[in-house]
């Protein structure tokens, strides 16, 4: 019989990897409690309170966290109280955009504290687009160390569109970069010389509204995000839900039309929820319409609409812009109250770049909602919007570096 390796082997990577859960769970517990002594983090997270002693003792030398005083007497041996390090170091986001990367330094606070954007070639091939990338973000850090000078950093997040394998770091397939299984977490890392952890771009959005915004202490909740595109990012029993095959999430592509003459969505599905709602298609099916005939203020536009412009035209009362944003947020509304039934959400939170003209399309979208929701549970959905700021997405990314941060397994790196 072969031997795959010994008990003793099997016991210590076990161990470790117990040690490392547990120091996880005593960190977020600090984090979400502070401050907070041994025994109560004993009382919170079922452990015994030695070996919450031993963990406190671990965290405190890596400089995680510090010693802030002596707790309320209740009788006893008053405990010292315990809080996090938000001068430990720092984390670093990146979001890869089409023709731009927004990279940004993060506190473990959530506060972004340097943040620039670097222009980048449409559809650029990859090797270039890594190069502009990694330069991007070491010339970020350049800057923030320029003032904040020896500040440790404990890695980078990367964010991006379409499936990704945050396990083993590949951009599996991207519509938007036209990427196809690229191992982009050891390409940067190499050049970074720092940990690279990468995810969908949406489900980072939502990983920083669980750690930062409006999901803080939120159970389950749903991020939908409009602009280019139509995404989903879920957190179930406060984790991300990524999927199976890290394709959870992928709401814009679902079919809500058969109509043989629907539009069809960067990925050619026909009838899909972002073939109608995205800014894309709001500018598609304008330009379409006038083609066809139909007046407009926008008649006047050389070359492609943009969004901008036909919100302009929307708010100046022009009929057509408003029918194209109020077909968008119908179409919208039954994506939703799809999601409503499936997932029965204690919370939607709405983001992404077209919510800076979501007056324009929730009104619709909501009206929808209500018709179509089954068994009122649109009721009971908590709904809150956030303005669009490049911030946020940084600030979400550079939560990947967080969680690890927070679970126990990131280094300081200077």
């Amino acid at each position: 019989m072969m031997q795959t390796g010994s008990q003793d082997s099997v016991e210590t990577g076990n161990a470790d990897y117990i040690r490392m859960l547990n120091s996880g769970v005593v960190l977020s517990t600090i984090h979400s409690h502070e401050p907070i002594s041994r025994a109560a983090i004993a009382k919170h997270t079922g452990l015994s309170r030695s070996t919450c002693s031993l963990i406190a003792d671990d965290l405190l030398q890596r400089n995680l966290i510090r010693e802030i005083g002596k707790d309320k007497s209740s009788g006893g041996r008053r405990g010292v109280l315990l809080t996090m390090n938000y001068d430990a170091g720092v984390t670093v986001g990146a979001r890869l955009l089409a023709d731009s990367v927004d990279c940004a330094v993060v506190s473990l606070r959530g506060d972004v504290l340097k943040h620039r954007s670097t222009a980048i070639s449409y559809h650029a091939d990859v090797d270039t687009y890594i190069n502009v990338l990694c330069r991007a973000v070491s010339e970020t850090i350049e800057e923030y160390h320029a003032v904040s000078p020896g500040m440790p950093v404990f890695g980078i997040g990367l964010g991006l569109s379409g499936l990704v394998d945050s396990a083993s770091g590949e951009s599996v397939a991207s519509s938007i970069l036209q990427w196809d299984h690229i191992p982009l977490a050891s390409r940067a890392q190499e050049q970074l010389k720092l940990p690279v952890y990468i995810d969908n771009d949406v489900n980072t959005f939502a990983l920083g509204e669980l750690w930062f915004g409006h999901g803080r202490g939120v159970d389950s909740f749903l991020c939908v995000t409009v602009g280019e595109g139509i995404g989903l990012g879920v957190v179930i029993n406060g984790a991300i839900y990524s999927g199976s095959h890290h394709g959870a999430g992928e709401f814009g592509h679902t079919r809500i039309s058969d109509d043989p003459q629907a539009p069809r969505d960067a990925l050619g599905i026909q009838g899909s929820v972002e073939a109608f709602s995205a800014d894309p298609a709001v500018c598609a099916y304008l330009e379409q319409q006038i083609r066809q005939g139909a007046s407009s203020l926008l008649e006047a536009q050389s070359g492609e609409i943009s969004i901008d412009q036909a919100a302009e035209a929307a708010r100046r009362g022009d009929a057509l812009a408003l029918e194209a944003f109020n077909r968008a947020g119908k179409y919208l509304g039954i994506g939703i109250a799809n999601l409503i039934s499936l997932f029965d959400p204690e919370m939607i939170i709405l983001g992404g770049e077209g919510c800076a003209v979501r007056d324009l399309w929730q009104p619709a979208m909501e009206e929808t909602v209500r018709e179509q929701a089954a068994y009122g549970l649109h009721r009971r959905v908590r709904w809150k919007s956030v303005e669009f700021d490049d911030d946020l997405w940084v600030r979400g990314i550079a939560s990947l570096v967080l969680k690890e941060v927070f679970e126990g397994r990131a280094q300081v790196r200077d």
